[in-house]
Parts: structure tokens; sequence; C-alpha cells
């Protein structure tokens, strides 16, 4: 049950889930912690590219498009708050950052190109290093990154 809250259910902040991304790890879950982090970092890429470079505090998790769009308490910082700083938030960029590292080098050519995580089955790796890697889709055999 939600309560309208800045920290209830539907928002997703990055302290979670970088607290999620490391007990999965810690214990053993590295696909879990994988797949949590990608999809945070789709999230943020995508609000990213889709409106100006917005890095906002919060997302909401349960939208496929505009996840900045919250409706708790106030709203969302980093939408129209003239004090937050234009290069976002620093627990936001960092989570960035550090979910990288939970990433395989194919995952991160994936969410080069912002391919959603669900997409992820229908590529695979080729290539025998990282350098060369490229993702080919596996139906159409076209790549859609470069070398």
């Amino acid at each position: 049950m939600t309560h309208g809250h800045q920290w209830d259910y539907p928002s997703g902040w990055a302290p979670h889930q970088i607290l999620a991304w490391v007990g999965l790890s810690q214990y053993g879950y590295t696909e879990e912690a994988a797949r949590l982090a990608y999809r945070w970092l789709y999230t943020l890429l995508t609000v990213f590219v889709d409106y100006n470079g917005m890095v906002c505090e919060k997302y909401d998790v349960t939208r496929e498009r505009a996840q900045h769009i919250v409706t708790a308490e106030y709203g969302n910082q980093g939408v129209n708050f003239s004090g937050v700083p234009r290069e976002g938030f620093g627990w936001t960029n960092a989570s960035f950052v550090y979910g990288l590292s939970f990433l395989s080098d194919y995952m991160q050519k994936a969410l080069d190109v912002c391919a959603p995580y669900e997409s992820l089955k229908y590529f695979k790796r080729r290539g025998t290093d990282g350098q060369d890697a490229q993702l080919v889709n596996k139906d159409r055999h076209s790549d859609i990154t470069q070398q």
C-alpha cells in the first residue's frame, strides 16, 4: 500500500538500488544484481536522453517511459527545481557509475544503444575479446554497435 510519501513505492532511489546490488552480489546472486543494475541504469539513461540531460533524485520504477514523473509529496527534485545543479544529484550520478561495475561488457554495450533489458535475449555476443565484441541480432544477424 502506498501512502504518497517520497520514499514509498513506486519511487526508486539510488541508495536503495546500490544496497540491493551489493547485498545480492555478496550473497551470490550476481545475475539478479546485474539485472537490477541494468534496469536502473537504463531508466537513468533513457530519461537523460529523452528529456535533455535530466538527472533527478527519484524515479517511478513502474513506468516504462517518463520515469521522472513522480507524484509523491513535493514531486521530483531535478525536474523544475532551480536549486539543483544541472549536473544532477550526487547519489544518482554515483549509482550510474557504480552500477556499471555490475554489468558485463555485453550488457554495457547493450546499454550504450539504449536496449531495454527484455531485448537482451534477442542478442548474442560476437567476438573473442572485449575490444571487438559486438551485439548481433540473432534473428537478423545485423550489427547494432560498431567495433
